[in-house]
């Protein structure tokens, strides 16, 4: 066994990680930085990850996953802002309601949260609340306490996020400009179990546990759902991603109206009501803080998400190619572990992914330019796009994502024309029309049109 392999098996067991063909890789892609960053080898290293701290967390980052993006799976923060908006209204206004963002990556789901709370119940809300970030890589906390951020973490987003709360720096980087919300999210450098352990019992509201699990062997991550039952309150909530194991523990039941995604409370637990949508393509009326007014039902349609969120199963009722479509689950299942293996650089595994799906040949086009646009390869993206726009002339949704490529590989023209074609397109469309099956509608994508054509204006 190499001594790569001898780390990335010790990491596994301490954090109860599943095996994975990617660790050795991954290690071995972050050894130049690893030696240079402590004056010693990795042999070394492996010798020290047991009594330091910091070399441990170092290593251990070299194995995480870290695709995310603001606001991904808005239902969530709908869910989550309904739970903080029944909770102020309950408690008195010294208390606190507090959230865990339990393995934040580099920093947009904390944030997301604090941006919808703002956004749906005013700027007085940071100060009743406290968000508790954690993630084991310490690269990653550096970016998040830095909080600036490249077009990629804004690819599900809508156009006020960007245009309220963040400021342009360097080149296409963004930085949060919203210095309270920036202060409302305390990081910590951390493994999962270690800092529950950390945390009180019945003292938590929320645990935003999103696409980490999935990671965890079975025992590992059954431990960690028991502790957090154990931190969070009697009508605390836990928030997992649609691909996330459900806890085995009858402590937790399953939201039945969530069918996309798991929310979990404890069974005896009293269930807020459902806000409406938090509409993530307009300005949304704020409510004072605290409040104890009942929050709207959401209302019963499909929901759609904010503008450019990953595109699911086609209708398309318009286009000149017809597209069988896989199911669902299988499909966005396949497209996310595609965008994980892209964004962390195994191409290969990223295509794999996608072999499971029966696409037609515009389809495959379509997901072979998004996975290089998560690799940041954006001129093969272009290739894979523009033979998708080729072949489907009329997929509204293929052309965004060629005018998004053309856009990232600096073809300005190109993409200025493409951008222009849909806004014409997409005008002629009642705002309701949907595209892949019901998931974005036509006032959504043509919201992100505009805010891609600011650029050129």
């Amino acid at each position: 066994m190499t001594v790569a392999a001898a780390i990335c098996t010790k990491i596994a067991e301490r954090l109860g990680l599943s095996p994975h063909p990617r660790f050795v890789p991954s290690l071995e892609r972050a050894e130049s930085r690893l030696v240079e960053r402590y004056g010693a080898s990795l042999a070394e290293l492996a010798d020290r990850m047991d009594r330091e701290r910091d070399v441990f967390h170092d290593l251990a980052g070299a194995l995480s996953v870290g695709e995310t993006f603001f606001l991904r799976h808005d239902a969530h923060f709908d869910r989550i802002v309904a739970l903080v908006s029944k909770r102020l209204g309950d408690v008195s206004s010294d208390d606190r309601v507090v959230l865990w963002s339990a393995g934040c990556s580099s920093g947009e789901e904390p944030y997301s949260i604090a941006l919808a709370l703002v956004e749906r119940l005013g700027e007085a809300v940071l100060d009743r609340i406290s968000i508790l970030a954690t993630d084991v890589d310490p690269r990653a906390i550096a970016r998040a306490e830095r909080a600036e951020y490249s077009p990629w973490s804004f690819r599900g987003a809508p156009t006020w996020l960007d245009e309220r709360y963040f400021r342009r720096t360097t080149g296409e980087l963004r930085e949060l400009a919203h210095t309270r919300i920036k202060a409302s999210v305390s990081f910590d450098c951390s493994t999962l179990e270690a800092r529950a352990r950390q945390i009180a019992t019945g003292s938590i509201d929320v645990v935003l546990f999103r696409n980490v699990s999935i990671y965890l062997r079975d025992d590992a991550r059954e431990a960690l759902h028991v502790e957090m039952r154990r931190i969070l309150r009697t009508t605390g909530l836990l928030v997992q991603g649609p691909s996330d194991p459900a806890p085995l523990t009858s402590e937790f039941v399953r939201e039945p109206s969530d069918a996309t995604y798991c929310c979990h409370l404890p069974v005896s637990a009293s269930r807020p009501p459902l806000p409406a949508p938090l509409r993530l393509d307009a300005p949304v009326p704020r409510t004072p803080v605290p409040t104890s007014a009942a929050i709207p039902a959401r209302p019963a349609r499909a929901r759609r998400p904010a503008a450019v969120r990953t595109p699911r199963e086609p209708s398309n009722r318009g286009a000149s190619v017809k597209v069988a479509a896989p199911s669902v689950v299988v499909a966005r299942a396949a497209l996310d572990a595609a965008l994980v293996h892209a964004e962390s650089g195994r191409l290969e595994h990223a295509v794999e992914a996608l072999e499971s799906l029966a696409l037609d040949p515009a389809r495959r086009s379509i997901w072979l330019g998004k996975v290089h646009l998560a690799a940041s390869d954006p001129a093969s993206a272009t290739e894979h796009l523009r033979r998708a726009v080729f072949l489907a002339s009329e997929d509204i949704v293929a052309r965004y994502w060629y005018a998004h490529a053309l856009h990232l590989s600096r073809e300005s023209a190109a993409a200025h024309k493409q951008l222009v074609e849909l806004e014409r397109r997409l005008a002629k469309l009642h705002p309701t029309e949907s595209f892949y099956d019901g998931e974005v509608s036509a006032k959504e994508l043509a919201a992100s049109v505009s805010f891609l054509l600011g650029g050129y204006r």
